[in-house]
């Protein structure tokens, strides 16, 4: 039976105009203001200081143009201009921090957000290949739809794409408008964190998960399902064209596989993968640990009809992992959870190694979109 040990409360920042939660930053992490753009840190209802000498999380900046400028918001070009002109400071920030919040840098345009991601922050793009969400490309293949699984559905924590061998190191969301009704967040979660929670309260299941690491199965139909939060089909999760392809796709990453015939009307020819043993932690900036999976998204969220969650992902060695670890888990993740509201033209830089991200259930319709980097 595993023990458990209480978690810590942190403090969640209340609405406030002032900066006065937010910690000092090292001046060689001093954002510079440009012409067009003023810059300055903030603290927003959901963020959250722990007060124990970790950083404020998510890190939120406020962006608005100078006293006296001509006028009363930031264009596309604007913001890309300062965000080249702190891009090394920004890597800095978002390394330190986890995830930056950038309110008011951005109309709520597509283009001017690929055009930030890619000129201001020469980010180089990671394509979205080898992930279970149904997306739909926006602008090039680099920007692109958040997970478009139905608005009552969470889709739970998890590190992007760290099911799979390779995974991007940033991560890009952007609020073209928030949910029309209620809902929609996008909350966060430092991983270091749930790993030092996890660690003290379970710490023969994170032994585990460190020394064996965890595999990932999922059954994919051949065809999309937007209705399924993991309805990605085979040919656009392993980008082919033909089940032979997909065989020499699956075998390049060291999974195995089998075909399962064909799945219900419109849904084509079924593939089962199973991925080789996957690190389930990772060293982050400074020498801590992060708790970097997707062992519980896939364990309570990888549902449809072709897949049960606690099927979905086992230890490296073929083990089931434990019910009642992986319920802490869940409470260690909201014990450490962000939830800042969106707001149009929102935009959310995490360091994918640091923090996890969900998304919340929502009324009416929403438009976030994401980009990965490598």
């Amino acid at each position: 039976m595993a023990t458990t040990a209480p978690l810590t409360q942190p403090r969640t920042v209340e609405a406030d105009s002032s900066s006065a939660a937010v910690a000092e930053e090292p001046s060689s992490l001093t954002l510079q203001d440009t012409p067009d753009v003023c810059v300055r840190k903030a603290s927003l209802p959901g963020q959250r200081d722990w007060r124990d000498g970790t950083p404020v999380f998510p890190l939120c900046l406020v962006a608005s143009p100078p006293e006296g400028h001509a006028s009363d918001s930031i264009s596309g070009a604007a913001a890309t201009a300062w965000a080249a002109a702190n891009r090394v400071t920004l890597d800095g920030l978002v390394r330190r921090h986890g995830a930056l919040f950038l309110r008011g840098l951005l109309p709520a345009d597509a283009r001017a957000f690929a055009s930030l991601i890619t000129d201001g922050l020469a980010a180089e793009n990671f394509p979205y290949v080898g992930g279970n969400a149904v997306r739909t490309a926006v602008v090039g293949d680099v920007v692109f739809t958040a997970n478009e699984s139905p608005p009552e559905r969470v889709i739970p924590f998890h590190h992007e794409l760290a099911q799979t061998p390779v995974s991007p190191s940033r991560l890009f969301f952007f609020c073209v408008h928030p949910a029309t009704v209620s809902g929609g967040e996008t909350p966060l979660a430092l991983s270091t964190r749930v790993y030092a929670q996890l660690a003290a309260a379970y710490p023969a299941f994170v032994q585990q998960l460190t020394e064996l690491g965890v595999s990932y199965r999922r059954v994919m139909s051949e065809w999309d399902r937007s209705a399924s939060a993991i309805g990605r089909g085979w040919r656009a999760t392993l980008n082919v064209s033909s089940p032979e392809a997909a065989e020499a796709a699956l075998a390049a990453k060291g999974y195995t596989w089998e075909w399962l015939g064909n799945g219900k009307p419109g849904h084509g020819l079924l593939l089962r993968e199973v991925s080789p043993p996957l690190p389930a932690t990772r060293s982050v900036e400074g020498g801590a640990i992060a708790f970097y999976n997707q062992i519980y998204a896939a364990y309570t969220g990888w549902t449809d009809e072709y897949n049960t969650p606690a099927d979905c992902v086992r230890d490296g060695a073929g083990g089931a992992l434990d019910e009642e670890a992986m319920a802490a888990v869940g409470r260690v993740l909201e014990d450490c959870a962000a939830r800042i509201s969106w707001t149009p033209g929102d935009v959310m830089y995490i360091d994918n190694r640091q923090a996890y991200h969900a998304r919340g259930t929502f009324q009416g319709s929403r438009r976030v979109l994401a980009s990965l980097a490598k």
